[in-house]
Order: structure tokens, then sequence, then C-alpha cells
């Protein structure tokens, strides 16, 4: 399967090794990857971001999703 690195906001520090926790679309936190939102330019997740008054303690970064996670 392909993998797609895209722009997500981390729900916290990203974790390299370890389970990730993010903000999906309604801008509530889940621990499930194809749940995130996801976007294809910083510039858009950054946008998102502030639309929503997301926490300080969250950050903008990039992961890898498998088709399925799309």
């Amino acid at each position: 399967m392909a993998k797609q690195k895209l722009w997500v906001v981390f729900a916290g520090p990203q974790q390299l090794q370890g389970p990730n926790h993010y903000i999906d679309n309604e801008g509530k936190t889940t621990d499930m990857g194809a749940r995130a939102a996801k976007f294809s330019s910083w510039a858009d997740a950054k946008s998102f971001f502030d639309k929503h008054n997301i926490r300080a303690t969250c950050q903008i970064g990039q992961e890898s999703f498998e088709d399925h996670e799309l």
C-alpha cells in the first residue's frame, strides 16, 4: 500500500515511536489517525488551527497515512 505524507494537528507533542493523538475535523481530540483532520499544506493546517482556537500545547506536523486512512 502507498503511504501519503500529510499535515495534521497533533493534540500534544508528536510521538515518533508511539501512539499519537490528533485533532479531528470538528476540533476534538482523537487517537485514531484515520479520524485526524488532514491537510495538504502547512498553511491549511495553520488556518484550521487558528479557526478552531486550538490550545497552544497542540502542534502542526507531518504524518504518513496508508490509503485506507484517508
